[in-house]
């Protein structure tokens, strides 16, 4: 009997693999379904198009969003207006008579990646909404987007926000904010009195090379990109990375601030105001996103809108791991510049320090507030406003 020919051969062994590859595929969607991975991949922007470009702001989440983002073995919501915003309605440039408008400012912290009714500008809103009875009516927004850092809060105040009658602006600085602004920096475009007036988008190239961490920049070599294109896309190749690191007791990755990466790649912390000592590098850094700050401050004193700065801790701020002392630093400045500010390492020490990261933080990532960490920080953010009431509260 005749031989088949040979390709016969191979597209026989080939279909075959397919077929054995596919159940295998099928099989660990399956026991992903039931047994989530704690897991949000930094390629999830690119694939579901939550976070589009922008020419000033760099990004922004897509107007009119309605999405439910899986991550940390659950999902987050985001809803969206025009302006890109977290709201489900649209913000009038004309304030209503009897309201009284704050906007909120910050990066996923201030977003929340919890769902929606828990995020903590949406607890803060209903509560003093509650104390003040409708007299007047309290409207927060919710401007908090992934990645956003004061160079981008200056950005959104300048072009945006003083068109919609603020009567209160809270600048959250997150603990992230200066290794961000270290990066946009390389695409900011400045007027003639060298004020920024846009960040502008970071190049394909660039995002595929360089990743923020909360401890510095990090640039991916091209075996790891090929390994997180594999994870992103494969429920298979995610069940072997899990099995292989409970079994081989590994230790976990290093948690981005919006994914994954291995943890052995060099990593640039010449931003990282976190490190208990400081280098020239990270003091200028420092340096000039304080100067942004002050410059957003005096923006909105001069349009006669209060200001109020407060500071997102992370977990191991509390453990001793990392250094409180940017806190410190944005009192300086905010009380130097006549703002209101909240400590809020300090409101929420005695909760926090001593507890196990899981009690306010999620479990993979010590930088963002779970569900009970949203509800302690909005209960010191509303305890904090009630004191200054009369002044830059009704």
């Amino acid at each position: 009997m005749d031989k088949k020919p040979q390709y016969q051969n191979i597209l026989f062994a080939l279909i075959i693999f397919g077929v054995f590859f596919l159940i295998i595929e099928l099989t660990s969607r399956v026991y992903l379904h039931f047994y989530p991975i704690n897991y949000i991949s930094w390629r999830t922007e690119m694939i579901d198009g939550t976070i589009v470009s922008d020419l000033q702001f760099n990004h922004k989440w897509r107007p009119s969003l309605s999405a439910k983002i899986p991550a940390r073995g659950s999902y987050f919501e985001i809803i969206t207006n025009k302006e890109s915003w977290l709201e489900k309605y649209e913000i009038t440039k004309t304030k209503p008579l009897n309201v009284y408008r704050i906007f909120y400012l910050g990066d996923s912290t201030t977003q929340g990646v919890v769902k929606w009714e828990k995020s903590m500008v949406n607890i803060l809103e209903k509560k003093m909404n509650q104390y003040y009875q409708g007299n007047p009516v309290i409207e927060i927004v919710n401007t908090g987007t992934s990645s956003y850092s004061t160079l981008i809060y200056y950005l959104l105040i300048r072009h945006k926000i003083l068109q919609y009658s603020p009567d209160l602006v809270v600048i959250n600085v997150d603990m992230t904010d200066i290794i961000n602004d270290m990066l946009y920096r390389k695409r900011m475009v400045t007027d003639n009195q060298g004020s920024p007036v846009a960040v502008q988008p970071f190049e394909l190239e660039d995002k595929n090379r360089f990743r923020m961490t909360p401890y510095g920049i990090i640039e991916i070599p091209v075996l790891d990109n090929w390994s997180q294109f594999l994870y992103d896309n494969l429920s298979f190749y995610r069940c072997m990375d899990m099995f292989y690191r409970k079994n081989h007791k590994t230790k976990p990755k290093i948690k981005l601030q919006s994914g994954w990466l291995p943890w052995h790649v060099k990593i640039d912390s010449s931003a990282n105001w976190l490190s208990k000592e400081w280098n020239s590098g990270i003091q200028e850094n420092v340096d000039f996103s304080m100067g942004i700050l002050r410059s957003a401050i005096e923006l909105l004193q001069e349009n006669g809108v209060k200001v109020m700065v407060t500071g997102v801790p992370h977990y191991q701020q509390y453990t001793g791991e990392l250094s409180h002392k940017p806190h410190e630093i944005l009192k300086k400045v905010a009380i130097e510049n006549n703002a209101v500010y909240l400590n809020s390492y300090l409101s929420l020490k005695k909760q926090i320090s001593g507890t196990n990261i899981i009690k306010y933080y999620w479990s993979s990532d010590p930088t963002h507030f779970n569900n009970s960490g949203n509800e302690i920080w909005a209960d010191a953010q509303y305890r904090f406003l009630i004191k200054y009431k009369g002044t830059i509260i009704p």
